[in-house]
């Protein structure tokens, strides 16, 4: 979003995730900034704005929105501890995380999917309800309609 020129990044994540539209709101988890290696309090104020967006959005009235956010702040959570773990108990519980979010359905695995789908259709645009019916055949064959 900064490549677009955005000059208040937490503005535009807010507007998201008030937005009507589930699909915005699951959009912005994706959008809110990956924990940095920069200096730690820098990481601590990204870790801190990430989850507070990410604590109302465990409140979402979608579903899939709601289980996205609670993995990303038990990530969160998992990375302010990580340190403390020896190496060993810290790569599994790691590996468990990751292996736990790729059984999910995630907006990124959906996002890519969609967008292949489009290609494959040779489409340049959408519409919302295009994009609710590939969501509804997607959950529907893939089997997380059952979440």
């Amino acid at each position: 979003m900064s490549w677009l020129g955005l000059e208040n990044f937490w503005e535009l994540v807010d507007s998201m995730i008030c937005s009507d539209n589930y699909f915005t709101r699951w959009a912005a988890i994706g959008e809110l900034p990956a924990l940095i290696d920069e200096d730690d309090e820098e990481k601590s104020i990204l870790s801190h704005e990430k989850y507070k967006y990410l604590e109302r959005l465990k409140q979402d009235s979608n579903k899939f929105v709601r289980i996205e956010a609670e993995y990303r702040c038990r990530m969160i959570e998992f990375q302010t501890v990580e340190q403390d773990l020896p190496k060993k108990e810290r790569n599994q519980k790691r590996k468990e995380l990751e292996n736990e979010y790729k059984s999910i359905l995630n907006f990124e695995s959906l996002s890519m999917s969609f967008s292949n789908y489009l290609s494959y259709k040779k489409l340049s645009n959408y519409t919302i309800s295009q994009l609710e019916e590939f969501f509804d055949y997607y959950i529907y064959f893939k089997g997380f309609y059952t979440i």
